[in-house]
């Protein structure tokens, strides 16, 4: 459920103008792929980078986080 709500977002991003994004996780690269392969097709491009998130975020979100960022190219420069 929590992926389908991302993809929905991811849409909605795409919707106002975003041309890039990314996936981010912590100890769930099965649900990032999945993420990746639901929004290639809405954004019509692979995500700049897909990484799990560092351990300062981590402690706070706990395992099975799992994110998406999108916004206009130049942002992530």
């Amino acid at each position: 459920m929590r992926v389908e709500r991302l993809i929905g977002y991811a849409q909605t991003r795409h919707d106002e103008g975003a041309d890039a994004w990314v996936v981010q996780h912590i100890r769930d690269p099965e649900s990032a792929e999945h993420l990746v392969e639901s929004c290639r097709p809405i954004f019509g491009r692979d995500p700049l980078y897909v990484s799990e998130v560092g351990p300062v975020l981590g402690a706070h979100a706990g395992p099975g986080m799992i994110g998406i960022g999108a916004s206009v190219e130049s942002a992530f420069e």
